[in-house]
């Protein structure tokens, strides 16, 4: 939507009503990111994917045909706009593409390596969550290994070479998890 309004702004007649709008639902995603369990960095990523794509896909309607046609919806209407009128602005709509492909090939390549952001961006955390007393950003349990043996617990980090050895006395699952938790952090 905002790739269309940037790219029609001559045709708008309320620019900025239209433009707060935007501005209004993205701030209210971004708050609903900011809670556990939302994911801002997609709401981020599908924010710049569609502009980008919109840049690419978007073409500016011709007013002048629109009028001498029965209406916006006419069936003859796509026969009457020319593929050169469809594809104006050719630079712009490369680089755009451009863009896409690459933050896209960089987001895939990331995932497909296991690369963390929070490694080298310590502040990246708080675009996802802001810890506060009513909840925790840290919903996920570390992933430990448990081996039970001569009447000892230990508790092995799988990311990480953290591990540590407690007495096990049928220690609940529950209080498993707290330990793997104290352990990994």
């Amino acid at each position: 939507m905002l790739a269309g309004l940037i790219q029609n702004w001559k045709i708008y007649v309320a620019k900025f009503s239209a433009l707060a709008m935007l501005g209004f639902v993205a701030i209210i995603n971004c708050f609903i990111g900011l809670l556990p369990l939302a994911d801002n960095f997609s709401s981020i990523g599908g924010f710049l994917s569609g502009i980008l794509l919109g840049v690419v896909v978007l073409f500016n309607p011709q007013l002048s045909i629109m009028e001498r046609k029965k209406g916006l919806f006419d069936y003859d209407l796509n026969k009457s706009v020319k593929l050169k009128q469809k594809l104006d602005k050719p630079i712009p709509r490369i680089i755009a593409f451009l863009m896409f492909v690459t933050i896209l090939a960089g987001g895939l390549v990331a995932v497909i390596w296991g690369i963390n952001a929070n490694h080298y961006c310590s502040w990246c955390k708080y675009i996802n969550c802001i810890p506060t007393e009513k909840w925790s950003c840290n919903e996920r349990a570390p992933a430990c290994e448990a081996m039970v043996s001569d009447g000892r617990l230990t508790l092995m980090c799988l990311f990480g070479d953290k591990f540590r050895t407690f007495p096990f006395d049928n220690i609940s699952k529950e209080r498993i998890d707290e330990l793997c938790s104290i352990t990994c952090s």
